[in-house]
């Protein structure tokens, strides 16, 4: 549990977003969580792409509504 928290903290510091820290910190978590539980990168990697392709897509849509 130490680990993912440091993981995560700099995974979500690394994205220096202050705004989106604790969203980022959350998504990490669960990325170590799903590694924890599979033992592969795979499913974490596919999570993690998935997640930025629907922000894109959002913010895209928000861009559309102004």
């Amino acid at each position: 549990f130490p680990g993912i928290v440091l993981v995560s903290t700099l995974f979500a510091l690394l994205h220096a977003h202050w705004i989106a820290f604790l969203p980022i910190f959350g998504l990490s978590v669960v990325l170590c969580a799903v590694f924890e539980k599979t033992g592969s990168l795979v499913p974490g990697t596919v999570m993690h792409m998935a997640h930025n392709l629907l922000t894109l897509l959002f913010m895209f849509q928000l861009k559309a509504l102004q």
